[in-house]
């Protein structure tokens, strides 16, 4: 079968996949229009699965350490930038309401993992591509359903996510230009 997006979004490309209905799967691969892009051209391969919420779904230890950048970027003595640290193990946001005290000194990449692991919870699917990569290979329980979760976000969730933010924020504006 083949299948195109609208190509309204510079990310749009084709599809084309077998469907086995006897095992349930899709496998194929997608050409995005634009081929100048880093990666023009996907394989995958998908399996029925059933959509929960899990507001107590872990991040797992494996992805401490994982660098949190592009693999390219290299800085001036060969590291490749920051990578996320076990400090995102310590919390939930989607299970329990965050204090100040948890996340004041947390690097950006962590409180932005840990804000998105709020909607990866509820299905989001990213168009952020470390977003995507990090919940699409290190988390089990992750499955991109929707576009829009606003709707089905906790009232705990709402107010971590407020929360979170502006620690993003400030960490952008003041660990960058200052240190810590």
């Amino acid at each position: 079968m083949q299948a195109k997006e609208p190509g309204t979004d510079k990310h749009d490309g084709r599809f084309e996949f077998t469907l086995d209905t006897i095992g349930k799967k899709a496998t194929g691969k997608w050409y995005c229009f634009d081929t100048m892009i880093d990666v023009p051209v996907r394989a995958f391969g998908l399996e029925e699965k059933t959509f929960a919420y899990d507001a107590n779904a872990s991040l797992p230890e494996d992805l401490v350490g994982m660098p949190f950048y592009d693999p390219k970027f290299q800085d001036e003595i060969g590291g490749v930038g920051e990578v996320v640290t076990k400090d995102i193990l310590k919390v939930n946001p989607s299970s329990s309401e965050l204090k100040k005290s948890q996340v004041e000194n947390m690097f950006k990449g962590d409180l932005e993992v840990l804000r998105n692991s709020i909607y990866a919870r509820h299905g989001y699917s990213f168009r952020n591509r470390k977003m995507r990569y990090i919940f699409n290979n290190y988390t089990e329980w992750y499955m991109p359903v929707s576009l829009n979760v606003e709707k089905e976000l906790t009232e705990i969730e709402k107010k971590n996510i407020d929360l979170l933010k502006r620690y993003e924020n400030h960490a952008a504006k003041y660990y960058d230009e200052f240190g810590r």
